[in-house]
């Protein structure tokens, strides 16, 4: 990683790749089914994560570096001059 602006977009990736594979209720975690509730606690955790990630890029960047929450849609971050 180079800035942290990397690792914001690094974040907001990650954030997205966890929320679509916690959406299959049928997808393992540790190599062993986990419950609907799991599921669904494990999403409401990865949404604040991404909610958090947004902030500090709102703090850090000004607005234009919020992360427009578009569920199953990967979002592109802007161009921003550190």
């Amino acid at each position: 990683m180079n800035s942290i602006r990397d690792a914001l977009e690094t974040l907001e990736r990650l954030t997205d790749a966890m929320l679509e594979r916690l959406h299959d209720p049928s997808a393992e975690i540790g190599g062993k089914p986990r419950s609907q509730e799991t599921h669904r606690e494990a999403r409401r955790r990865c949404r604040e994560i991404r909610a958090e990630t947004s902030q500090l890029g709102l703090l850090l960047y000004g607005p234009e570096a919020t992360i427009p929450y578009r569920p199953g849609d990967s979002s592109e971050w802007p161009e921003i001059d550190e």
